[in-house]
Order: structure tokens, then sequence, then C-alpha cells
């Protein structure tokens, strides 16, 4: 067997199993025969675990599963158009472009808390600024 092919049946393995170590471990856990038992549609005499595996556990997996295979691939992408197998977010612009998402979805999030009067100033000691506090901790 090439080396190629047996590393991606040793990481297509470990993906198996650890997907299935998701769907059996938690808070609550239930026995993978249980849990397969469910996955095929042949159900459990425990409608409390069948609720967990159906409502809970399978959608976390497969998002688990589809996220970071989608950060797989915007990274071979990134290292596909620029022909650098060290590229980053950063060269793009990315990274920067998170950063002011963020600022500015900040910036959203207390411009509402100020409309909805959840949020007032007051001055900090020593300083001539204002700064956001929750209403609560202003004083009337």
């Amino acid at each position: 067997m090439k080396r190629t092919t047996l590393t991606i049946l040793l990481l297509a393995v470990s993906t198996a199993l650890l997907f299935a170590l998701s769907m059996t471990t938690g808070a609550v856990n239930i026995p993978a025969s249980d849990v397969l038992g469910i996955m095929l549609g042949r159900g459990t005499s425990n409608h409390t675990w069948h609720f967990i595996v159906t409502e809970t556990r399978l959608p976390s997996a497969v998002t688990a599963m589809m996220a970071g295979s989608s950060l797989a691939v915007s990274g071979l992408l990134l290292q596909t158009a620029f022909r650098n197998p060290l590229a980053g977010p950063g060269i793009f612009g990315i990274s920067s472009g998170a950063s002011v998402h963020q600022r500015v979805l900040g910036n959203v999030e207390i411009a509402e808390a100020l409309c909805n009067g959840d949020v007032g100033f007051k001055a900090s000691a020593g300083h001539r600024d204002l700064a956001p506090v929750a209403r609560r901790d202003v004083d009337d």
C-alpha cells in the first residue's frame, strides 16, 4: 500500500471513530449499540436517548465535521491561489476584515443597548472620558 493511501485510510478511520465517540459520550453516556440503532432507524426503548442523539448530538457532530472540512477547503484555496504552502488568511485581509466586523458589531450592540435604555455613561475616575456601564451601576 502506498503511504498516501495509508494516511488517507488512517484519517478516515480516525474521523469515523471520533464521530462515534462524540455520539456516545457526553453528560449522558449512551451505549454505542443504542446509538447505532437510533441512527439506523430501529429506535431504542429509552425515548430520552433518542431525543439526545437526534436533536443534540447528531446536529453537533455533523456541524463540527462540516465546519472542519470548510476550514480545510478554505485553507487549500488560499494556498492554491497564491501558490504558497504557507499562505494564511492575513494575505487576503481576512483577519483584518474580521477585526473590523467585530468592531462594527460591537458598536451596533452598544447603540442598541443605548436605545433600549440598558446602558448609561459615567465618567471614569481620573479621566474625562465617558465609559459605558450597565444601567444598574449608574447613580440616579
